[in-house]
């Protein structure tokens, strides 16, 4: 049995299978224009394909520096391409690298070697190269200009041992979310003794604190930032929601109002993929300026419903709070809720107490039906029969027919004089909200 030590690259095609489900002869002629890239790039290297399925290529180099070099290349005219056509479905690739002992059989390679090459390239950057340790101690010094991101150790489906992965820091290229979270650095290209990490503000696009994918990293994506649209949409009908969220959070950046619905169509059918929620939500917080009082509500009910998950919940009030700047129904939602809450303090019961007066002013009869209540009980600091047969008043003349009842329950506590009082004061805020509304209508 001949062996030979050599180095794999595996490559595909991320999202495959659902670009060949919406469009099976397109997606093949846009696979026949990347395949007429790779081919002759990897003779010109010194490569040479040895087995491909579909979209993916198994290549066999004799030079670890040139098979890096290849695929760094390689990317780049792919990335070229995706952005010479805009108006077809971006196709990306992902490259892993590998040196291994393999087994020959006639032209084709098998062994160990080749089974790593291709787990690593299940965890490649997309639009980019990963590549095993090994790899990286041959080439980190001899390929100038190029900084590789520290991935860590990666956990492998079918593999004992945990492996160390490298990616090239590729303009564009946006990092894996199937990778396991670390705190990745990039490491420059000198010797050892010169080697140290970048600072945070200088790290590639494809690392981030706390989550796979940021705002700006998929904005430095060109073939993203040339996508449309119509292509979004047109993904979207074609059930391919990752590539089209993350081609509608690029045209929030652009200050697309179609791509918020759009986007805010999609979570609420549970249709976003949930490694994205994080890169959504920062779109949604970046074109929330431009968005009216009512679409920060929206965003708000359905960070506060889950949508985008548990952990981002607590993001609902941020857009909330904008929204409450004007919005009636985000007044009377937020007070509520604050209200509601047992561990809210003093002070943020007063921010509530605003809230609700705010909506209040508007004709909100279910806040001025709260605001009644709150103010109603003997037992609290906040107590004051006056406001509390202020807003049921109000109340009760937008037809609520419990504030009857509470206001009979409130005349029972307090003396005559009190009532006619209460009641001057109470028509005499009624009459100015009337005015307020119709003077706002007009």
């Amino acid at each position: 049995m001949e062996r030979k030590l050599t180095t794999i690259i595996c490559a595909d095609v991320v999202g495959f299978s659902k670009m060949i489900e919406s469009d099976e002869e397109g997606t093949l002629s846009i696979l026949e224009s990347c395949r007429s890239i790779i081919d002759p790039m990897t003779i010109e290297y010194g490569g040479r394909l040895f087995n491909t399925g579909g979209d993916s290529v198994l290549l066999d180099f004799s030079s670890t520096v040139n098979a890096v070099k290849f695929a760094i290349e390689c990317q780049k005219q792919l990335q070229a391409r995706n952005a010479q056509n805009a108006n077809l479905p971006i196709m990306t690739y992902r490259f892993g690298i590998h040196i291994g002992d393999v087994v020959i059989q006639n032209s084709n390679l098998m062994g160990d070697g080749v089974n790593l090459a291709a787990r690593i390239e299940a965890l490649a950057d997309y639009g980019g190269v990963t590549m095993s340790e090994i790899v990286y101690q041959q080439v980190r010094t001899r390929i100038p200009n190029v900084s590789y991101i520290d991935r860590g150790n990666q956990a492998m489906k079918n593999i004992s041992d945990t492996i160390r992965l490298y990616s090239v820091e590729i303009q564009g290229a946006i990092k894996n979310p199937n990778l396991k979270a670390n705190s990745d650095h990039i490491v420059s290209d000198k010797p050892e003794n010169e080697e140290k990490a970048i600072s945070p503000d200088k790290q590639s696009v494809n690392s981030s604190n706390n989550s796979n994918l940021t705002l700006k990293s998929i904005s430095l994506n060109r073939a993203l930032q040339s996508s449309t649209f119509e292509q979004a949409t047109r993904l979207i009908s074609h059930r391919d929601y990752e590539q089209a969220t993350l081609m509608l959070t690029i045209q929030l950046t652009k200050k697309n109002s179609q791509a918020t619905e759009e986007l805010l169509h999609l979570a609420t059918n549970k249709l976003i993929p949930e490694q994205l929620f994080g890169v959504v939500i920062e779109g949604l917080e970046y074109v929330a300026k431009y968005s009216t009082h009512e679409k920060l509500f929206q965003i708000g009910a359905l960070l506060k419903d889950g949508i985008f998950g548990k952990e981002n919940q607590s993001k609902f009030i941020r857009f909330w709070e904008m929204s409450a700047a004007e919005y009636g129904t985000a007044q009377y939602e937020l007070g509520k809720f604050i209200l509601e809450s047992p561990k809210a303090s003093d002070h943020h019961k007063n921010q509530a107490i605003d809230f609700l007066s705010k909506a209040t002013r508007k004709k909100n009869t279910a806040a001025a039906m709260l605001l009644g209540g709150f103010f109603s009980n003997q037992l609290s600091s906040f107590y004051n029969p006056a406001k509390a047969f202020e807003n049921l008043w109000l109340a009760r003349s937008w037809h609520d027919s419990k504030a009857q009842m509470q206001l009979h329950s409130l005349a029972n506590t307090i003396t005559k004089k009190d009532f006619e009082m209460y009641k001057i004061n109470a028509e005499t805020i009624l009459d100015q909200i009337n005015f307020e509304n119709q003077y706002n209508s007009r």
